[in-house]
């Protein structure tokens, strides 16, 4: 890859950002906090992988106020994704969680009216030209192989352990979605095709599964973790069927837990006697 591409590649992903920045500046749209944060994060698999090429001394990294805007749109993120789930629950089974409905909509419409979040276009522009001074020259395909190698040790390095806290899972997670956005740029964003990355068509797939089953491991913690810091808000009868979501929602993680163990350890299982690699869709070619 030649650095004319490697900088319109960065100039498309600044020029999409500065776009749905300006769009959230009229309320943040869930399709397009989510397309925010989702560009924020391939822009960011990018940078890490150019920065194999360039070296320790031009390592690119998200500069600091796009990170800041990325990570509050998260927490929007989250609060919208809590406040569906328990509208999905009340259409479910009948059962209004009123008093936690209400603590996460407070919650969202005064971080949602927060000024100075949204990054105007200039920023963006700006980012992009400092973005191409620290480019390299060239991307070499090798530099591309060890950047796969590399996510896929560290996520045989997470599972060898065996621990499975949600840290090690958010980082599996954050590996797997490395892979698959610098995947997609080199097949949708510039149409070249990675024939070195998949022994089997549906390879990408059962990565993408995985990923999608993190993510949801994921959310279903956060709005664990906000009901246990919240839990003496709710009063009377709804502390009672506050406490039932609560149980359910606690019995789904520690079933999507052993569900995602048992994954990896079968992962573990297929590899051969006294290999560290293994088999499946993070198997390296």
């Amino acid at each position: 890859m030649q650095k004319y591409i490697i900088d319109h590649i960065t100039r498309v992903y600044y020029i999409k950002l500065a776009a749905l920045a300006f769009q959230l500046t009229d309320g943040y749209n869930k399709k397009t906090t989510h397309q925010f944060r989702t560009d924020t994060k391939k822009l960011r698999a990018f940078y890490r992988l150019i920065s194999l090429e360039a070296g320790q001394a031009k390592k690119l990294k998200l500069p600091g106020k796009l990170h800041k805007m990325y990570h509050h749109a998260g927490t929007i993120r989250d609060l919208q994704v809590q406040i569906k789930n328990v509208e999905d629950y009340f259409k479910k089974t009948g059962i209004k969680l009123h008093t936690l409905q209400a603590m996460l909509e407070r919650r969202l419409k005064h971080l949602s009216e927060k000024k100075g979040q949204i990054l105007p276009g200039e920023y963006f522009a700006d980012q992009e030209k400092k973005a191409q001074l620290k480019s390299p020259p060239q991307l070499h395909a090798e530099t591309l192989q060890q950047f796969f190698r590399q996510k896929k040790e560290a996520i045989r390095v997470i599972i060898a352990k065996a621990r499975f806290n949600p840290t090690d899972l958010h980082n599996i997670r954050k590996n797997i979605k490395d892979i698959l956005y610098v995947t997609g740029i080199y097949t949708e964003d510039i149409g070249s095709s990675l024939p070195m990355l998949f022994r089997k068509n549906n390879e990408m797939k059962e990565m993408e599964d995985l990923a999608d089953e993190l993510g949801r491991y994921n959310d279903t913690g956060s709005i664990l973790s906000f009901l246990k810091r919240n839990r003496r808000a709710f009063k009377d009868r709804e502390k009672q069927s506050t406490l039932f979501y609560y149980n359910k929602l606690e019995q789904e993680q520690k079933d999507r837990w052993n569900k995602l163990v048992a994954r990896f350890t079968s992962m573990t299982a297929t590899s051969s006697p006294g290999s560290h690699h293994l088999e499946g869709p993070l198997n390296d070619q």
